[in-house]
């Protein structure tokens, strides 16, 4: 069953994968990695909002380096 699902999948045009360069299964790695080190930066921001003592920068510095890791892929991508 994964395998036809997997077959379907990467048998679809999704255009925006045409244009970043990326098979389906890249994309979603990428995304989901986004996804969590968001989560993870909100999660921060939420504790520091409720007790300011505690990840006084570990909310800025993940959502740094989340930006720095997009940028430099998007730098590959596009030969910035």
């Amino acid at each position: 069953m994964f395998t036809f699902l997997k077959d379907f999948i990467n048998s679809k045009r999704f255009n925006h994968l045409d244009a970043v360069g990326q098979t389906y299964t890249e994309h979603f790695s990428d995304s989901m990695s986004y996804s969590f080190e968001s989560f993870k930066g909100s999660f921060y921001f939420f504790i520091h909002a409720i007790y300011p003592d505690v990840f006084t920068t570990a909310g800025s510095s993940t959502i740094l380096n989340l930006s720095e890791n997009i940028e430099y892929k998007l730098s590959r991508q596009y030969d910035v």
